[in-house]
């Protein structure tokens, strides 16, 4: 297994796939990390300008094409309209640091999960937990799923950012309404973010 860090040079603008022409009546969604499908297209793209195989023979397939390096890059990437030979885990967000030694390294960072959320006024974060018993009595079978609940008297609000892979195991591993020892990172630590008009 290998691990590629990709950093830009240049604005990234990976989108959801509605139409983006002049005149459109709405706004493109930015997605950010991009979907796997889309790094993936772009590794497959380089590794062939990389190769040298003429782009026009490599698009005549398997069959009809005729240039070596069309076949030998082909054993890695798929020829068109296959799926790759290799196969991607990620993307991952991750932050390069160097530490007082100058030995360089990465940090990996994911999105807070869905279950952690904000204590509002503070700078706390606590895990919902199912409840144990219903709220409640209705007519349906209550074996089912119970909502998720935090034991506190703190309005609860949506926690966006970003974790380190140590807090992310953290908030995995944590009992419910205990606050969480972790940092939030907000966008502005890993990425900037613009919008893009045309």
């Amino acid at each position: 297994m290998s691990w590629l860090f990709i950093e830009p040079t240049d604005v990234w603008l990976f989108r959801d796939g509605k139409p983006f022409d002049a005149g459109s009546d709405h706004r493109a969604r930015s997605l950010f990390p991009a979907n796997p499908s889309t790094i993936q297209g772009a590794l497959r793209s380089k590794l062939l300008l990389a190769s040298g195989a003429p782009l026009p023979d490599f698009a005549l397939g398997q069959s009809a094409a005729g240039d070596q390096r069309s076949h030998a890059v082909s054993q890695t990437i798929g020829w068109p309209g296959e799926t790759p030979r290799f196969t991607l885990r990620g993307p991952f967000v991750a932050r390069r640091q160097w530490d007082d030694k100058g030995n360089e390294h990465y940090e990996r960072f994911f999105p807070v999960p869905a279950n952690v959320v904000k204590l509002k006024g503070s700078d706390d974060y606590v895990v919902l937990a199912p409840l144990e018993k219903p709220p409640f009595l209705a007519n349906w079978p209550q074996d089912g799923l119970l909502p998720l609940w935090a034991r506190t008297n703190h309005v609860l609000t949506e926690a966006k950012g970003w974790m380190s892979e140590p807090g992310l195991h953290v908030s995995l591993t944590s009992k419910s309404n205990t606050p969480l020892a972790v940092k939030v990172h907000h966008d502005d630590y890993l990425c900037a973010r613009e919008s893009r008009f045309g």
